[in-house]
C-alpha cells in the first residue's frame, strides 16, 4: 500500500484531534445534559486534545459525579490520544450502543470515533464494522464515508474504497481530498484514465495540495515521464517539507536518483 494510505492513519487521528474542539457544544447540546454540562463537556475535550493525561482524571473524577455520558465520551477520546486505541474504541462502541436508542446523531459520532480508535489499533474487521454501522444510519456522512475508504484501502480493497469515495464525490464535489484519494484508489486498482481525471480536478481545486502532487507524479511515473514526477514531488517539498507526504516525495526522489538537500 503506498505512502498516501499508510498516512490515512495518521489524517484520521489528526482531523479528530482539530474537530474535539469544535464539536464539543453540539453534542453536549445533543446529549441534553443539565444547564452547566455543556460549558465543562468543551473544556473537557479540548483538554483532550492538549493534556489527555490530566483530561482523563477530570473525566473519571466527573464521571463519579454524575458526569454520565458527557464524562465517559470524553475519558474514551483522553485515552485514545494516550494511544490506548482499542481501550478507547471498546469504550465508544459501549457508548453508541447505549446511545443508539436516544440520540441518532451522537451515537453515528461515536461510532466514526471508535472506528478511528479501531483503525489506530489495527484492527481493520472492526474498524470497518462500526463504519458500516455508523452508515446505516447516516448514509450521506461524507467524513464517515472517506474514512471507511481509507479502511478499505488498508484492507487492499481498493474497489470498495472508491466505491465510498464516489458517494462522498457525489455528495461534496468540491473537497480536494476525495478526489486525491480516489486518483490513487483508482491507480492501485489501475484505472488509469479515471485517476488522472480525478486527480485533474483535485489540483485544479487545491493547486498545491502536497497528496494531490505526491500522487500525480506516481501517475507521471508509471507513464515514463521521470521529469514531470520530479517536478511534482519537489513542489511537495516546497509547500510540505515535513510529515507523511514529504517524506514520501524524498524517498520517491532518491529512487529517481535525486539527491535532496
Amino acid at each position: 500500500m503506498d505512502r498516501l494510505w499508510r498516512s490515512g492513519q495518521t489524517r484520521i487521528c489528526s482531523r479528530a484531534c482539530r474537530v474535539l474542539a469544535l464539536a464539543a457544544a453540539a453534542l453536549a447540546v445533543a446529549a441534553a445534559g443539565p444547564a452547566p454540562e455543556p460549558l465543562a463537556y468543551a473544556d473537557c475535550l479540548s483538554r483532550a486534545a492538549e493534556d489527555p493525561e490530566v483530561a482523563y482524571e477530570d473525566a473519571q473524577a466527573w464521571q463519579r459525579n454524575g458526569g454520565g455520558t458527557q464524562a465517559r465520551h470524553c475519558a474514551a477520546m483522553a485515552l485514545l490520544m494516550l494511544g490506548y486505541h482499542a481501550e478507547a474504541a471498546a469504550r465508544l462502541e459501549a457508548l453508541a450502543e447505549e446511545l443508539n436508542q436516544t440520540n441518532k446523531a451522537m451515537t453515528v459520532e461515536a461510532l466514526r470515533q471508535a472506528g478511528q480508535a479501531w483503525l489506530q489499533a489495527g484492527e481493520i474487521r472492526r474498524t470497518l464494522a462500526v463504519q458500516t454501522a455508523g452508515l446505516d444510519l447516516a448514509p450521506d456522512h461524507v467524513e464517515l464515508l472517506i474514512d471507511r475508504a481509507i479502511a478499505w484501502a488498508y484492507a487492499g480493497d481498493y474497489q470498495e474504497a472508491i466505491a465510498d469515495l464516489s458517494r462522498a464525490r457525489e455528495i461534496a464535489p468540491d473537497r480536494a481530498e476525495i478526489r486525491v484519494l480516489r486518483a490513487d484508489a483508482n491507480r492501485k486498482a489501475g484505472n488509469m484514465a479515471e485517476a488522472w481525471a480525478d486527480i485533474e480536478k483535485g489540483l485544479a481545486l487545491e493547486p498545491d495540495n502536497p497528496e494531490g502532487l505526491l500522487v500525480r507524479g506516481l501517475l507521471r511515473r508509471e507513464e515514463g515521464d521521470a521529469d514531470g514526477a520530479r517536478s511534482d514531488w519537489l513542489d511537495v517539498l516546497l509547500h510540505a517539507p515535513e510529515g507523511p507526504s514529504g517524506n514520501a516525495a524524498r524517498r520517491y526522489l532518491e529512487a529517481l536518483d535525486v539527491r535532496v538537500e
